[in-house]
């Protein structure tokens, strides 16, 4: 499934929950933002390259590393989450994530 998924998957969980499940623990995000990234595919590739952010509580966090992604509609194994900083003006919150490659 992960090498099928495409940005427009995501985008329709816009603002949605979904579950981190790391090592730490699991734990409640919000699908906040998708973003395509189509000048940065490969020749030949099957999928435009994208990144979702997500937005968690400032407390407890999770550390950068591969973990369990479930949303309302399925489940990825392994993806490998990331925390980011977040632009001015955003929401309050920890944001992390994810990027979808070619």
């Amino acid at each position: 499934m992960l090498e099928t998924l495409s940005s427009a998957e995501f985008r329709v969980l816009l603002e949605q929950d979904c579950i981190a499940i790391a090592s730490e623990g699991e734990l409640l995000l919000v699908i906040a933002e998708v973003s395509d990234y189509p000048d940065c595919a490969l020749p030949n590739a099957t999928r435009k390259p994208f990144r979702v952010l997500l937005r968690g509580p400032e407390s407890p966090t999770l550390s950068d590393g591969l973990c369990g992604l479930r949303t309302p509609n399925w489940f990825l194994p392994e993806v490998y989450l990331n925390r980011v900083i977040p632009r001015p003006g955003s929401v309050v919150g920890a944001y992390y994530q994810v990027i979808f490659s070619a």
